[in-house]
Formats: structure tokens, C-alpha cells, sequence
């Protein structure tokens, strides 16, 4: 799809692993317009969720049972393969796990290279780098420089560098067809990180001693306590200033960001805790955190929602790679795009929630 006269002609999407669907938040945020063509998605919500913000041609269960036949050439195809195989917090058995998720990059490459999409974005955890001590690193880089119609390039970038704070390392491996790569595309500069207090609801008092998880949960309710202890020898106060805490975490091994978000994970979607506020994240705070609109119709249980969170893309820095990417295939005029969070543009501001 040029640009020009068809500038207005909806994009083609193909999605694997689709997840809620955070390429469509993404570019409804930047006024393009999109037709979902296929989805794959194993989890029930995950396709509940994603059906409700567009709805695929074509939906499958299983990524691996596709016909590539019956799939449409599409102008952007996208996939966060599973990353439990490379996560740090996983077994890190690499692309041989007894479930059979590790090789779902492959089944990725192999749609590329039978339909050749216009872009690909394909998504994955930092741990990728060290897993079988780069091996699969390698691996992955060897597969995509394979697909010599293609020009790739690839970028780790975190959330809190992109206009939320929030510390989501993810690797972005982006391909370009060479017939339209047209040389422009770069992956979006740091922009400095905004103050957690503006993602987060206003403040019903100060917290004490006494606010902490409860007794029954022993590992939150120790982690918290360790946090609070810490900070006030760091002559920091921990009730006025936003420590956030993977409060979840094995005793000894949780982390504590002040003023910034640790990692939002599947595993997590109990929501971190908040040291000023003496509780865990709300459902609508872990969505600001990863650039999904509070005002988005949640059509699952919330704690499925939540878990959704801890798998998706984060749709600001999804936000900032298409700025340039479809411009530099030819799909969309730059003109067309605005970077929301970029340096010039306070991110989210108006949502500041006072405290």
C-alpha cells in the first residue's frame, strides 16, 4: 500500500501471539486506520480482548496449526513470541521447551517468508541475550539476516525511556522489504522519563507502619517491610516519596524503583506495591503504565486483564517505532504521524492525579 491517494485506505495487520492487541491501541493513538487480517492466541481472554478492539478475518488457536496457504499478505506483521523460554524469571530452556513454545519464533519466519508482509515487529524479552549464553541471540539474528529481501534492524529499548516510567527492557526486531525500504526508519531516541506521580490516582492520605499486606501473605507482607526499612536508612521517606516494589518476589530478591515502575509481568498482575500510597497498583494505573487508555472497555475479569498487561507490547514504544516505520515502507505519510512523547510534547500530563 503506497502513500498519497491511498494514505486513507486502511493497513493491513497480521498478528501471532496477539495478545490483547496493543498494535491497534498503538495506531488508533496515531490516527491510522487498520483491518485486523489474521490472529493467532491461545488464551481465551487474550482473544476476548483483542476481538473487542479489532476483530480478525481470519482466527486461530494455534499458531502452529496454520494453514500459510489460506493466510493474506498483510502490510505489517507482528509477534511477541513467548518469552518464558528466555526470561530471566523462566527455565531459560531456550527454543527447546517440552511445550513447544520456544520454536514459535520459527513458525513466525515461516509466514514471513511465505507471504513476505510489507514490516515485520517481532518482540522479546532482554534475557533473550543470555539464554544457552547467546546461542539463541544468535540464532534469531542468523534466521531474520536469512530473509534476504529484507532489511533488519534491531533495538533493545526500555518503557521508562519512552515517555513512561516504567523498567520494561524488550528487544524490537524490525524488517523492511528492500524493494520499499525507503532508509529513513530509526528507532526512537530517549525522551526523559516523567515523574511516576503522574501515573498513578491521587493520594487518600499518608500511609503508616500499619499499611501493608496482609498476614497471609507472608513474602509480600516481608518484602514491604524490608523496602520501608531500607529507604528510611537512605534517609528517604518511604510514605511521601513512590518507592515501588515487586512486593511479589522471592524474599531477598524483589527490586524497588523510586519514582519508576519495575517490570509489569504476567506473573505479577497482583500489581506492585506503592510505598506513598501503602497498596498495590490499581487496574487503571498498570494500564497507564504501559500507554494503554484508562478509558479502553476491559471485557475480561480484571485479573485476566491485568495478566494481558504483563504479556503486551507497551503501546508507547510500539508508538514511537511506527512514527517512522511506516513512513520509511512507504505506508503511511510522515506528516500524517505526530510522536506524542517526544521531548517537546509532556506526556500524559493532564493526567497528573495530585497527591
Amino acid at each position: 500500500m503506497a502513500c498519497g491517494k491511498l494514505e486513507r485506505l486502511p493497513l493491513h495487520i497480521g498478528t501471532d501471539c496477539t495478545g490483547l492487541g496493543s498494535i491497534f491501541l498503538a495506531l488508533n493513538n496515531l490516527g491510522v486506520h487498520a483491518r485486523h487480517r489474521f490472529s493467532s492466541e491461545v488464551d481465551v481472554h487474550a482473544r476476548r480482548q483483542a476481538n473487542s478492539i479489532a476483530p480478525a478475518d481470519i482466527l486461530h488457536y494455534d499458531m502452529r496449526l496454520k494453514d500459510m496457504r489460506s493466510l493474506p499478505k498483510v502490510d505489517v506483521y507482528i509477534a511477541g513470541f513467548p518469552c518464558q523460554s528466555f526470561s530471566v524469571a523462566g527455565l531459560r530452556d531456550g527454543f527447546h521447551t517440552k511445550d513447544g513454545k520456544g520454536v514459535l519464533f520459527f513458525v513466525c519466519l515461516r509466514y514471513i517468508r511465505a507471504k513476505q508482509p510489507t514490516v515485520f515487529i517481532l518482540e522479546n524479552v532482554q534475557g533473550l541475550e543470555s539464554t544457552h549464553g547467546g546461542e539463541c541471540f544468535d540464532e534469531v539474528l542468523r534466521a531474520l539476516w536469512s530473509l534476504t529481501d529484507y532489511n533488519i534492524y534491531f533495538e533493545l529499548l526500555n518503557t521508562k525511556n519512552h515517555g513512561i516510567p516504567h523498567n520494561r527492557p524488550r528487544y524490537y526486531f524490525i524488517g523492511i522489504l528492500k524493494e520499499v525500504d525507503q532508509g529513513t526508519f530509526c528507532f526512537p531516541a530517549k525522551v526523559p522519563m516523567p515523574a511516576l506521580e503522574l501515573f498513578l490516582d491521587s493520594r487518600q492520605g499518608r500511609p503508616s507502619w500499619a499499611d501493608l499486606p496482609p498476614l497471609s501473605n507472608r513474602v509480600a507482607r516481608q518484602n514491604v517491610l524490608t523496602l520501608l526499612r531500607a529507604a528510611a536508612g537512605l534517609d528517604s521517606d518511604p510514605f511521601s516519596e513512590p518507592w515501588c516494589l515487586d512486593c511479589d518476589s522471592s524474599i531477598g530478591r524483589s527490586t524497588a524503583l523510586l519514582n519508576c515502575s519495575p517490570c509489569i509481568t504476567r506473573s505479577r498482575a497482583a500489581g506492585h506495591w506503592i510505598s506513598n500510597r501503602g497498596r498495590r497498583f490499581s487496574l487503571q494505573e498498570m494500564m497507564r503504565l504501559q500507554g494503554v487508555d484508562e478509558s479502553l472497555l476491559v471485557v475480561v475479569p480484571e485479573m485476566q486483564f491485568r495478566r494481558l498487561l504483563g504479556n503486551s507490547m507497551s503501546v508507547n514504544v510500539l508508538e514511537r517505532i511506527l512514527c517512522t516505520l511506516l513512513p520509511a515502507a512507504g505506508l503511511w505519510p510522515l506528516e500524517a504521524l505526530a510522536d506524542r512523547y517526544a521531548d517537546s510534547w509532556p506526556p500524559l500530563a493532564k493526567r497528573q492525579r495530585g497527591g
